[in-house]
């Protein structure tokens, strides 16, 4: 029972200890965080760096709330979004359509036809070289907004400062992508045993950039560690994890803490 006490007494100055050194109560964060992003579709988007910005509040029982605004915006590998119809080969053909990206249309003459015949090439209908894809006029870019809203405890550790807690993550993300339209043209070509020419229907896909917009929410843990080096100012990493139905999030980040 005695041993109990002295346990119980030694818990309450423990606490009272870390309510004194634990003064700061709002506090901002700037970090940069490294991340693997599984929740991207495309492989070079997996692995990205954000900027962050957040505002915490801790209560006087060392209980914290806070949230933090995260950004990244990059250019993607447009070859990773273009149509697999549209990868070149020796039938592939070029046509000048005034709208279309590039102002040119592509399609694919049949083997078969090309036996017995041949396209009428001019300014305005060429050959395509093989496995040639049609470049963008324009970089395509992709961002990605988190929005964090974190919850935990903290404990003085020597120095230092350790917080663990969960995060609920709100994800916008916007990408430039490729979307083709395949309407039929005439074309003309030339017969090779009796040189006559002829029209044939071909089918000539085009492209367009549009911006695709999508939103999911996720939810995770954190636990961080920070170590002050001045009255206000802290330095220390957070790791967390987030998951959401796209995937999974994990972020090491580190970053300065200013307190007041």
């Amino acid at each position: 029972m005695k041993s109990f006490a002295t346990l119980l007494i030694a818990c309450v100055l423990f606490q009272t200890t870390q309510a004194q050194q634990l003064k700061t109560r709002h506090s901002f964060q700037v970090q940069t965080g490294f991340a693997y992003a599984s929740d991207l579709g495309y492989e070079e988007e997996m692995k990205r760096n954000f900027q962050g910005l957040g505002y915490q509040y801790t209560t006087k029982n060392n209980w914290y709330f806070g949230t933090e605004v995260q950004y990244h915006r990059n250019q993607l590998n447009s070859s990773r979004l273009m149509p697999l119809q549209l990868r070149g080969d020796n039938n592939t053909y070029s046509l000048r359509m005034p709208g279309a990206m590039n102002d040119l249309g592509y399609f694919t003459v049949p083997s078969a036809l090309l036996s017995t015949a041949s396209v009428i090439t001019n300014a305005n209908v060429f050959k395509t070289q093989p496995n040639q894809l049609p470049t963008p006029t324009q970089s395509l870019q992709a961002s990605r907004l988190n929005i964090m809203f974190h919850s935990g405890m903290r404990w003085q550790a020597g120095k230092g400062i350790i917080e663990a807690g969960v995060t609920l993550t709100g994800t916008f993300y916007n990408r430039d992508v490729i979307l083709s339209k395949t309407q039929q043209q005439t074309i003309a070509l030339r017969s090779l045993t009796t040189g006559e020419a002829f029209n044939s229907i071909v089918e000539v896909t085009t492209l367009g950039i549009e911006n695709e917009q999508t939103f999911w929410a996720g939810a995770g843990f954190h636990a961080r560690y920070q170590y002050p080096v001045s009255k206000n100012i802290s330095l220390g990493v957070q790791l967390l994890s987030s998951m959401s139905v796209e995937g999974i999030v994990l972020q090491a980040a580190p970053r300065m803490v200013i307190g007041f």
